[in-house]
């Protein structure tokens, strides 16, 4: 699997077709916060992690991901802060 194909068991999106896009970056993460949206660790590991970008109530809008080790240890850090 290459970045930006879709995510194995990533959700529909509304039209029942898998969300994908560009590989997710920590810039498109902060600024996904800085604007009042959250985002959930759906699966991380060594080799990739991947994330689900919600609104700022909770709903999942879009279900993305990276291999890049700097993302990586970005999120895992992150998990660490929100306990």
């Amino acid at each position: 699997m290459g970045e930006g194909e879709p995510v194995p068991g990533a959700k529909a999106g509304g039209r029942g077709q898998l969300m994908s896009r560009a590989p997710v970056t920590i810039e498109d993460l902060e600024r996904w916060q800085e604007h009042g949206a959250i985002w959930r660790t759906v699966e991380l590991t060594d080799e990739r992690a991947t994330i689900e970008l919600c609104t700022c109530y909770g709903e999942p809008v879009d279900l993305v991901g990276s291999d890049a080790p700097e993302l990586i240890e970005f999120v895992r850090s992150q998990a660490s802060r929100r306990g």
